[in-house]
Formats: C-alpha cells, structure tokens, sequence
C-alpha cells in the first residue's frame, strides 16, 4: 500500500486566517453586501463560498456606491488607500500584520534615503503595496541574477516579499553586498513561509511524489511545488481532489501533500481522502469500527452520554441520589443543543470544515430527528421534575441551540444577545450551560440542600477547559473561528497557560474537597482523571494528536469514561463486601 504523509502545517497560514476571520465578523454584523478589493486569498473554492456570505470581490471601488471594502493580506498602497476613503468607503483592514511591518520597514527606510531593492515576483499584489512606501528609488528582482543590472547607489534597503523563498532571498542578498557599500538586509519572510518550506523539503527527501494543494494564481503554492522539484522529488500542483486520478499516481510507493497558505484544511482533507481511496487495494467497510466512532462523535451521542456521565459524577459529589430522570435530562440537553445548533449553522461549516458540512447534510434528516426528539424528551422530563427544572432545559435548549443565529429567542434576550461579541464568551457561555444542567437542576430535585460549589467549580472549569482545547486545535489545525475565542485574543501559548493553571485549581479544589468529607472516594477518581486530561494537555500541545479522531473521542468520552470508574469501584466494593 502506497505510505500517504501529510504536511503538519499544510494549509492556512494566521495571517490568511485572520483575514477569514475579520471578513465573515463583518459580515455578520452586516446585512448589506461587504467588498474585498481584490480577491481576499488566491484560492477560487473558498472565494466561491464567499459569495454565499454576500461578500463579493471588486478590483475598482469606483464601480460601487459607498460600501464596506476590506483590504486583503497583501494590503495596498497608502496613495489607493487615502482614495478609497476618499470616496466615502468604509476600509476594513485586513492586511496581514507580517505585511504591515514590511511596510512600514520600507517606509522608514526610504525615509533615511536608502534606495529600496524588493526581492519578488513583479507585479504580486504585496509587491505593489510595499513599492507604495518606496518615496526614493525602487526596484523588483526576481534573484541575484538581476542585480548587476541595477544602478549604482550610496545605500540600499533590500528586503523580501513574505512568501520568497529564502535561498532565493539569501542569494540576492550576498550579490547586493558585493554591489553596495551600505546595505541593509530586511528579516521580512515571515515564519509560516519558512515552515512550509522546510515541510516540503523534508517530504521531498521522504517521499517520491510531492502533491501541492492550492490555487493556480497563488505565487508561494508554485513556490512549494519549485522547491520540491529542486529537491528531488517529482511535484504536481492541484486545485482539488477532482485533478487526481489513478494513471497520475500510480507507480509511487511514498506521497506527499502540503498546501499553499491560502488553501482551506478541508479541500487538503479531500485530497488525502481521494489518495487514500486511490491507493487502498483493500476496499471499505461501512460498518467498520472507524466508521462507528466517527458517527458516535459527528452525532454528538458519545458527547450527550458524557453529559449523563458527568450529572452522575456530580450527584454523587452532592450526595443526591442518582435517578434515571436527571441523567436522561442530561443527556438529551447536550444531544438537542449541540445537534441544533450545529445544523442550524451548518452554512458556517461550509468554510470552517467542509468534512463535517458534508457528514451533516449526508445524515440531515437523521440528526435533526434525534434532536427534535431529544428536546421533546428532556423537556417532557424536566417538566415533571418541576417547573422550574423544565424552564430552565427549555431557556439552555434555545439559547445554546440558536447561539450564533439572528432568532427570536435572541431578539428577546436583545441585552444578553451583546454578550456574545464579548472575547471568550461562547466558552463561558458552554461552561455555565453544562454546570445548570448537570448540577443546579440536580440541585432543585433535591430533597435537602446539597454541596454545590464543588460541582460548580469541576464542571465549569473541565467545560471551559473542553472548549479551549477545540479553539487550540481549530486554530492550530486552519479551521475558520470566531474572533471571540480566547486563542484568536491572545495566542496560544497563554492560552494553554490558563488550560495549566485552572487544571492546578481544580486539583486543590478536589483534594481539598476530599479532606473536608464532601463527597466520597469519587473525588480520588476524578482527581486522577485531571491527571489524564493533563497528560491528554500536554500530549495534545506538542501537536500528535490535532488531526485525529482521537482527539475528539478523548474530549468527548472524557466524563463518561471518569463516571464507568466510580462505576467499576462501585462493582468491585460489592461484589467484595
């Protein structure tokens, strides 16, 4: 069977992704068409989604009447960008903050006098921009073998378009030092061009055919393809999975694929999806266990049985009795909301991820039966539990199901609704979701008031954690997320730190607990699972479980797996005693 290796950095680089990010945050705060003066990446699938978003690209702003025009990665001159305000436009900006520098390292620069030498493809978007900050002389080169054609002068400026490929750069560079006496040399490819470029050259020594993924107009996708071929592997650049067939790859014992900085996960995902079924001489089982794992997580029922898991973990902590209601009321509010919701925006998986747009459409009527029935079934439930219980399952139902829609249910709740633009609102929002449902209702079918802080405090902090590892993984891993999640605010490291610091929280919150007699030898348990989700942290930080499936059953398996041991220890002490 032919071995398939995937670039681990294949994809979105962060600049292209923020610009995703800003451009679909505006238009969802607009109900009017939004315009990118010019196309926002070179990658014709994604811009064709786009349009479904009524987010439109224009080369002229004259043609429009006063709208909103967001500047792309590669950003625009200063001179276009004082014209298009001055035509009454509203400028969003999202130029990569790597161009910016660049720019504004040209600016200075040419300020001092220094003649300024750009090494990179004439005529890039990103190249006409930086040769707008240019108020001395300018010049492009391709390489070092256009420098002996450039004028002589007393100091020169030299620097690289982002995505150059560096030998090229560091060439050009020694020949200017030879030219001039004074030259200064800009560190201006940025990091995700270097990345990729060793990515690529390490597959073309591992492997026999290196296939690049991205769109025909994108300079630094060809780039990946040239660099590869320099190395000794045969390269083929395609735009989608449709471009690959047998006759193309046969003969190949080794591939590899990695993509251009504009180029979505999902379109590489199709590409090793149709590698895979190209090479694999021993068919496919529909009913393998894979396959049941991937229904089990896609479907949300393995989530919705953690959620029953982690209502039995907290009545136990509480010293409630465990009943069937308030497990099933459980269960079937994680199954409703999650399902709803996910459906209810499934346009936005179009873009973000394309593998599960797909998997939801192939099973549409199928979850959205099992999440009508789940909400009538838990709200049935609650209901008898007593009014209060029912109201609030029926409030954390619609409200989690419609989150990021324009519905009823948020034009009534119009001051909250403003909460949700609030930077790490949504997982805040989960976490206090999961502790109302798996803890206070528990709590309101109490006979006597029961310990509540402790549950509280797990819940939120183990949801909150849940939610910021999926951020980290989405954000790490080129999927399109909201501007609000913590990761996209502050970065990940110092997201990963508060992941650390409200695991150490919840240890002595636990161990504290233990001492103080609240609960019984369940507390150890769920002590020892926070030993596992930090070692499940740490393992995931170090990037070998971030395209797995693994990586979702951990985090949706988590609570069901923590409750089957205080189960299991349960059995042992009777059987024993």
């Amino acid at each position: 069977m032919t071995e398939i290796k995937l670039a681990k950095n294949a994809g979105f680089c962060w600049g292209v992704k923020r610009a995703i990010d800003i451009t679909l945050q505006a238009a969802r705060h607009r109900k009017k068409k939004i315009f990118t003066f010019g196309p926002l990446i070179h990658n014709p699938q994604l811009m064709e989604l786009l349009k479904n978003k009524k987010i439109h690209t224009i080369s002229d702003y004259k043609d429009i009447e006063q709208s909103d025009i967001i500047i792309r990665t590669h950003g625009i001159t200063p001179e276009i960008r004082g014209e298009i305000r001055k035509a009454g436009h509203r400028i969003i900006d999202a130029t990569c903050p790597l161009v910016a520098r660049v720019q504004g390292m040209i600016k200075k620069f040419s300020g001092r006098g220094y003649a300024i030498v750009i090494v990179g493809d004439d005529g890039h978007a990103e190249v006409v921009g930086l040769k707008g900050f240019v108020k001395t002389s300018v010049h492009v080169i391709s390489g070092k073998e256009d420098v002996a054609s450039l004028p002589p002068y007393e100091k020169v400026f030299a620097a690289a378009q982002t995505t150059c490929d560096r030998k090229r750069y560091s060439d050009a560079v020694n020949e200017l030092q030879k030219k001039y006496p004074v030259l200064e040399a800009g560190d201006t490819i940025c990091e995700a061009t270097y990345t990729r470029q060793d990515e690529v050259i390490a597959l073309a020594s591992e492997t026999d055919l290196v296939i690049v993924v991205g769109g025909r107009n994108s300079a630094n996708t060809k780039r990946l393809a040239d660099i590869a071929g320099q190395h000794g592997a045969q390269s083929i650049r395609i735009e989608t999975e449709q471009e690959l067939s047998a006759d193309r790859i046969n003969g190949y014992q080794s591939i590899g694929v990695t993509a251009g900085a504009s180029t979505p996960q999902w379109l590489v995902e199709r590409v090793v999806h149709k590698l895979k079924k190209l090479t694999d001489k021993g068919g496919y089982s529909l009913f393998s266990l894979a396959e049941a794992m991937r229904f089990l997580t896609k479907s949300n029922l393995l989530l919705a049985f953690s959620g029953s898991g982690l209502a039995y973990i907290n009545m136990r902590i509480m010293n409630v009795q465990p009943t069937m209601p308030l497990i099933a009321v459980s269960f079937f509010a994680v199954l409703a909301t999650y399902l709803a919701y996910q459906l209810l925006n499934a346009s936005n998986l179009l873009i973000s991820d394309h593998g599960k747009y797909q998997y939801h459409a192939k099973f549409k009527k199928v979850f959205w039966s099992m999440a009508l029935f789940s909400a009538v079934a838990g709200g049935a439930i609650s209901l008898n539990l007593g009014a209060l219980q029912g109201l609030l399952f029926i409030a954390l139902v619609s409200v989690g199901a419609t989150y990021r829609a324009d519905t009823l249910t948020w034009k009534v709740l119009a001051p909250v609704a403003k909460l949700k633009d609030i930077p790490g609102s949504k997982d805040i929002f989960a976490a206090t979701a999961w502790g109302v449902i798996t803890v206070i209702i528990p709590y309101l079918s109490a006979e006597k008031n029961p310990e509540l802080a402790l549950p509280l405090a797990y819940t939120f902090g183990l949801i909150y954690i849940r939610s910021l590892l999926f951020e980290l993984r989405d954000v790490k891993t080129d999927q399109v997320v909201g501007r609000e999640v913590l990761p996209v605010l502050f970065g990940a490291k110092n997201s990963s730190f508060v992941i650390y610091g409200i695991l150490f929280s919840l240890g002595l919150v636990l161990t504290g607990g233990y001492i103080a007699g609240v609960g019984d030898y369940s507390l150890l348990v769920m002590l020892a699972g926070l030993f596992i989700m930090l070692w499940f942290v740490y393992y995931s930080m170090q990037g070998k479980w971030e395209r797995s499936t693994k990586f979702d059953l951990f985090l949706d398996a988590y609570f069901l797996s923590v409750a089957l041991m205080v189960l299991a220890i349960d059995s042992v002490k009777h059987f024993s005693a």
